[in-house]
């Protein structure tokens, strides 16, 4: 089957980094709205309307590039990683939070669910709770993608993180309680279905199915729960590499 693909560009900003937009739930009027950040510190909103691209709201630049943008779990706020700063902004556009952390790194990727924010940075992650340190875990690798869902038993989520030595990495609060190895350093997450947190029922001791991404190409399903992490599915990238040949040539390592 073949596919004729078309570029149609929507908006022009500066340079967007990874992690940068964000679907917004669908309001009242069934309008389908998109949050992008870019490196000029700007959060833009718009939409379609009759084919042409209507801008909702603008922030005001934010001081550094935004590195991360994100929806509160099963809420339609938007949170902004920006250098060393929290910003957080109602669907409408106002900012109703902001947090400057004592962190080094740059917020690379951030999580929020209620009160509680979890941030990346390259090697660190934090934990917030109402605005205020709750904890810290100096990962034993680099931090190349971070979710959140509920795995170990209690009220607070459990971080799953993706590192760059190969491993996904549960987290209950600062105590590491599950680390399972995959094929390649890990470069994405996200949720076989409907996430975890979004349920109406959520039944206990349920697993929670993880999909991942690696840098090879791959992609696998993980199985977590109380108990335990492990792969239960994958797919390989076979695609043959430039100016190889013979029995190696079909997978790419």
């Amino acid at each position: 089957m073949e596919f004729t693909l078309h570029r149609v560009d929507l908006l022009h900003g500066q340079a967007m980094a990874k992690g940068t937009l964000c679907i917004l739930p669908a309001g009242k009027k069934k309008t389908q709205k998109v949050a992008v950040g870019d490196d000029s510190g700007t959060l833009t909103v718009f939409y379609m309307k009759k084919g042409e691209v209507q801008t909702e709201w603008k922030s005001p630049a934010l001081g550094r590039e935004i590195s991360t943008v994100v929806l509160q779990s099963a809420k339609d706020k938007l949170f902004v990683g920006c250098g060393q700063s929290i910003h957080g902004f109602t669907r409408k556009g106002k900012e109703f939070v902001k947090i400057k952390t004592n962190l080094t790194e740059t917020i690379n990727h951030i999580f929020v669910d209620e009160n509680m924010i979890w941030t990346g940075g390259e090697y660190i992650m934090n934990i917030y709770d109402q605005c205020k340190d709750f904890g810290f875990v100096m990962v034993k690798d680099r931090i190349n993608d971070l979710t959140c869902a509920p795995i170990a038993p209690g009220d607070i989520l459990s971080a799953i993180i993706a590192c760059q030595d190969k491993f996904l990495r549960v987290y209950a609060g600062e105590k590491l309680y599950h680390e399972l190895s995959v094929e390649g350093p890990g470069s994405s997450l996200g949720f076989y279905g409907t996430p975890p947190m979004e349920k109406e029922i959520k039944k206990p001791n349920e697993s929670v199915t993880l999909m991942y991404g690696t840098e090879q190409g791959t992609v696998g399903l993980t199985s977590i729960d109380a108990k335990a992490m492990k792969r239960i599915a994958g797919i390989t990238d076979r695609q043959q590499r430039p100016g190889m040949s013979g029995p190696g040539a079909g997978t790419r390592r």
